[in-house]
Formats: C-alpha cells, structure tokens, sequence
C-alpha cells in the first residue's frame, strides 16, 4: 500500500481535490461518474501542490462517491507492505515515540518473532522500508 507522509492534513488534502473538481466541473456525483466512465482505467488523478499525486476512483456509498488514496510512489509518500507497517506499528506501541534514530535490530526482532510470528529481519537501516517507517510513526522523519 501506498502511505502519504506529506505536511498536509486529510482536511486540506480533501478540500485542495474537491476545489479541482469543481473546476473541472465534476464534483456531483452524475459529473464525476461520467468523467470516470470517459477514463481509460475508469480512475482520475489530481496533483497536489507538494508534487504528489492522488488516484480518484468512483467510491461504494451515495454520498461519499469520491475515493481517493495517494498514487503508487507518489512524492510525499511511501510503499509500504502490511507486514512492514504491522511490525513498525508494534514496535511503536511497546517501545513509544521517543525511539532514536538508531534502530535496535534485537528490539524489532523481538517483537516479529514474539508478537508477529515473522521470522526476523537480517538487518535494518533508517533509510529503507521498515527503518523509515518506524522513524515516522515515531515522529523522527527527516525526509520522505
């Protein structure tokens, strides 16, 4: 899955699309089907201004019928495997926010193999996958 890490909120990220939307003169419901209809793959996109880009898709209830979800390697935004968010979530949960930037490779291992049944990594960088989604759930991000 793709997990939007940029400086807007949902609100903003909401309202920026549905301001495109009524400018292309899509945003009711009857509109946006037919723009979606008249895509080759039956979805639309809408670029924020911090460069990233976000998949529109016709949504299952009446009154909400636009789904949206953050493009596939989007800027602002990581792919993220639900094991790799699972594990950073538990780690998270027993050993809080104030994790360091150092990762304790025994402390992750720990919980995929105690909590998550996972066999354990073999390493673990703040750069790459699980180390950076753990440093942002931890709030130590520096970059996306």
């Amino acid at each position: 899955m793709d997990l939007y890490l940029g400086k807007f909120s949902p609100k903003q990220i909401s309202s920026y699309i549905i301001k495109e939307l009524k400018k292309m003169n899509v945003f009711q419901n009857k509109d946006y089907k037919k723009w979606l209809s008249e895509k080759e793959k039956h979805f639309g996109t809408v670029t924020l201004p911090d460069k990233s880009v976000w998949i529109l898709r016709d949504g299952n209830e009446k009154e909400r019928y636009i789904h949206i979800h953050p493009g596939r390697y989007s800027p602002s935004s990581i792919r993220v495997k639900a094991l790799t968010l699972k594990s950073a979530i538990a780690v998270v949960n027993k050993f809080g926010v104030g994790l360091s930037k150092e990762l304790f490779l025994s402390d992750v291992n720990t919980i995929r193999k105690g909590i998550l049944n996972q066999p354990p990594l073999k390493s673990i960088s703040p750069h790459s996958g699980q180390g950076k989604i753990i440093l942002t759930l931890c709030g130590q991000r520096n970059d996306i």
